[in-house]
């Protein structure tokens, strides 16, 4: 026999019918977003995979820079607070670490299998205090000649580009399947100075 109190949480119990069946119907409205969201994320990475293999569009952009021969004047070390590396590009041609902060990654194109030395700040060429592609990486040791590759560092540094100090804007290569070609060629003085009148 049930006592008062047992037949007053049924009570009680059968009032809250309501509520839980609100409370299951927003769990199942979740699942069913989560299952929905699930395939629509499937659905765009297909759709994305067959539009860069259709157009030969670039996944991953990445930006190379060469180690100058005059890298020995180029390295300096402060004591006790860090070592720079300057590389032939910068914030001419990759404007969004000075920009906004954006954090990147670089490793040794020529030698990615290098041990890594300590930390180094990769800085560019333009004589800016602002010029920093990369602070405080971790990094084998640069020498002269290596080359500089600079991770997922994304289609918008082409477009941004710019001829700050009147540089010159690097080439554009794409490479699919093990296989390299200039789509943009290297500008010269007299991309520089198409625009001068004599």
């Amino acid at each position: 026999m049930l006592s008062h109190l047992d037949r007053k949480l049924w009570r009680d119990l059968r009032r809250m019918k309501g509520q839980a069946f609100a409370v299951a119907m927003v769990m199942g409205c979740g699942l069913a977003m989560m299952i929905m969201t699930r395939s629509l994320i499937y659905s765009l990475e297909s759709t994305r995979q067959e539009y860069y293999e259709a157009n030969r569009f670039a996944e991953v952009f990445v930006q190379m820079k060469r180690a100058p021969n005059s890298l020995a004047a180029r390295i300096k070390e402060i004591p006790g607070v860090r070592t720079y590396a300057a590389v032939d590009g910068g914030m001419g041609d990759n404007v969004c670490p000075a920009l906004y902060g954006e954090k990147m990654e670089a490793g040794l194109a020529n030698r990615m299998r290098a041990r890594d030395a300590g930390k180094v700040t990769i800085c560019g060429k333009f004589c800016e205090s602002g010029d920093i592609l990369i602070r405080d990486t971790v990094m084998p040791k640069i020498v002269a000649g290596d080359l500089l590759a600079i991770a997922v560092s994304g289609a918008y540094s082409i477009p941004e580009s710019m001829n700050y100090n009147a540089f010159y804007k690097p080439a554009v290569v794409m490479v699919k399947n093990g296989q390299a070609q200039l789509i943009r060629r290297r500008e010269t003085l007299a991309d520089i100075t198409r625009c001068d009148i004599n």
